[in-house]
This record gives structure tokens, C-alpha cells and sequence, in this order.
């Protein structure tokens, strides 16, 4: 199987890397990135493609992207990472809105196969499709990833048959290796939960690959399929 990825220079993008470098179903690894890779993070797998504007797919992309079944998209962040608002809506908004919609015309017709192009794009856990709502926290960030889940949403209902959109609400993501996260995160269970980034990485793979019966996932959800799934050496 062939899978796009982005975010591979972040924490959850490069460990979706590694898992899906060492997956037997997984065959060829297309990265979208803005600069290049480490050496070390590669395997014949993977070819990166340097992609400068999120938001432009010219006609040369398609011959790399050609066959590919699904995309996990986890470029993006949280507002405070950005520069302004505007350039946090840019690249959590724009630049998947603008993927998925070149992947619907270019790659979906054509899924090795049949079946309908996979797309993933992680959430998160406290996320509000009601855009009219305030919020007293996080505001902007429940506002941004509310804007995107509908635009996926929508783009879902327009071609049900060739596209489905996967929207992983996760909670709190724990780098490799965390104490102190590890315990922040059961603290603070229920309230904002936390998983470890190999689980959030195996589920999101294993959606790629299978599907799942819902388009939102949620944090028990994904901690639950990645857990199992590391588990059985997936």
C-alpha cells in the first residue's frame, strides 16, 4: 500500500514515519515536506517530495503521488506556535483543505484496487463543530480544528464515494520516553487524557491501512486500536 505523509519533522508526523516504515503493508512512503529529511529517518520506502506551497499541487506532483490509498496529515499546531492567527489558520485549514481537495480529483478515482482515498487528519480531543461557540480556553484552537473537521466533513458528503475523511481527536500526545508527561497525563485523566505517541502513530496507521466504522476517533478509541495493535507487533 502506498500512503502521503505530512508532519514528518514533528514529534507525531516522524514517529507515523518510522511505524510506517517498518509495517509490512505499507510499500512506498510519498513525504510532503518543506525541507529535506535526516538521512537516518529513510529507507528505500520513502521518497520526499519538497513541496514549498501547501496550498498549490501543480501537475507534477500526480506521477509521485499516483496510486497512493490514504494520507495522514498531521502538519499543523496550535495557535500560539504560529506567528498570528492568520498564518495558524493558513497551515491548519488551508493547507489540508487544499490537499484533500486535489487528492478527491487527482487521486481518488483511481484507488489501487477501488475503495474510496483515505484521509486523516489528527484533531483534537476537545474540538466544537459549533463555530458560534466561546469558549473560555483554547478558544482559537477548538475554532480552528472546528473549521477544518467541517470542510473535511463536508467534502465527505459531496463525494461519498471516492473520499473518506478520519478525524483522530487525540488528547495529550507523550513524546518517547516521558515520566513527567506519563504522570502529568493521569492527573489530568478525563479532563485533557493523554497517550503515547507509538499508540496515536499505530492507530492512525492501522485507520490508513483498514478504515474504521467512524469518521471521528476518539482519544479512548485511538489509545485503545494503538495499544492492541502495538501489541500484537502491528
Amino acid at each position: 500500500m502506498k500512503v502521503i505523509l505530512t508532519g514528518c519533522t514533528g514529534m507525531i508526523g516522524s514517529e507515523t514515519l518510522r511505524q510506517s516504515i517498518l509495517h509490512p503493508s505499507i510499500t512506498s512512503i510519498i513525504i510532503l515536506s518543506r525541507r529535506p529529511l535526516l538521512p537516518s529517518k529513510l529507507s528505500p520506502k520513502v521518497k520526499v517530495i519538497i513541496l514549498p506551497d501547501f496550498a498549490a499541487y501543480n501537475s507534477w506532483l500526480w506521477k509521485d503521488l499516483a496510486g497512493a490509498k490514504a494520507c495522514i496529515w498531521t502538519l499543523g499546531g496550535i495557535p500560539s506556535k504560529f506567528p498570528d492567527l492568520a498564518t495558524a489558520k493558513k497551515v491548519n485549514i488551508d493547507y489540508p483543505f487544499e490537499a484533500a481537495k486535489a487528492f478527491i480529483e487527482h487521486l481518488a478515482p483511481q484507488v489501487p484496487g477501488g475503495g474510496k482515498f483515505r484521509f486523516l487528519y489528527v484533531s483534537g480531543h476537545a474540538v466544537d463543530r459549533n463555530l458560534e461557540k466561546k469558549h473560555w480556553v483554547f478558544n482559537d484552537a477548538i475554532h480552528i480544528k472546528g473549521e477544518i473537521e467541517n470542510k473535511l466533513n463536508q467534502l465527505q458528503q459531496s463525494n461519498p464515494d471516492t473520499f473518506a475523511a478520519y478525524l483522530p481527536r487525540p488528547g495529550s500526545v507523550i513524546p518517547p520516553n516521558s515520566m513527567l508527561l506519563t504522570i502529568a497525563g493521569k492527573l489530568t485523566n478525563g479532563l485533557y487524557p493523554a497517550l503515547k505517541v507509538e499508540e496515536f502513530a499505530a492507530a492512525m496507521i492501522g485507520v490508513a491501512i483498514n478504515g474504521a466504522s467512524e469518521q471521528i476517533i476518539s482519544h479512548d478509541d485511538l489509545k485503545n486500536k494503538g495499544r492492541a495493535l502495538l501489541d500484537k507487533g502491528a
